[in-house]
């Protein structure tokens, strides 16, 4: 009986920087896999900010096709969408 092959791991054009609420620039990651984990567990959402060298701004994942169309097909747990409305509030407060 054949399985069925784990999809490779695509590598990104280039390392993405990117900016978690109440947090520094995070290292650069390199392989899609290591977005998606940041995504599954609620660390980086739809509108985290990312950056690359070839990149004039920071963008957030929603606009840069090779990350959008991997995670925004993907569901964030519901614990995850709560600590990303934490970090929301913590960065913008609330009024």
């Amino acid at each position: 009986m054949e399985t069925e092959a784990e999809p490779a791991v695509a590598p990104v054009e280039a390392g993405y920087y990117y900016s978690v609420p109440g947090r520094s620039v995070l290292a650069p990651c390199t392989e899609v896999a290591q977005f998606r984990v940041f995504w599954m567990s609620g660390h980086i959402a739809r509108d985290t900010s990312v950056w690359r060298e070839s990149m004039t701004a920071w963008q957030p994942v929603h606009e840069i096709p090779e990350l959008a169309t991997v995670l925004l097909q993907l569901t964030q747990p519901y614990l995850a969408a709560i600590w990303r409305a934490i970090g929301l509030l913590l960065r913008y407060g609330h009024t």
